[in-house]
């Protein structure tokens, strides 16, 4: 009896923290476009949509994938941009804080 009850204290600790590891390897939430965030910045998911009479800086090659922000692959799929402080947006989108890779 007493060997089992030593075996259920050990794993307390364990038990414990087993809730707070599962958050640490949660996936980053995504940055939508309606967030207030992202709509301060001039975010979209999609360069092709920037509307250039209303951001003028823009100009075709500008991506999430090719700024300095932006830490991800450049396929197509989400990476984290340091702008929205870990979370992710899509390597082809654009804000008004791009700054070109050096």
């Amino acid at each position: 009896m007493n060997s089992l009850r030593r075996r259920w204290i050990l794993r307390i600790p364990a038990l414990l923290t087993a809730p707070h590891l599962s958050s640490l390897y949660a996936a980053p939430a995504a940055v939508l476009e309606t967030d207030p965030d992202a709509r301060a910045v001039g975010y979209v998911t999609d360069a092709k949509r920037v509307d250039p009479a209303r951001y003028p800086l823009y100009s075709a090659p500008q991506q999430c994938a090719n700024c300095q922000l932006f830490s991800g692959a450049a396929d197509g799929g989400p990476g984290l941009c340091t702008l929205f402080k870990g979370r992710t947006v899509t390597s082809n989108g654009w804000c008004k804080a791009y700054q070109a890779a050096i």
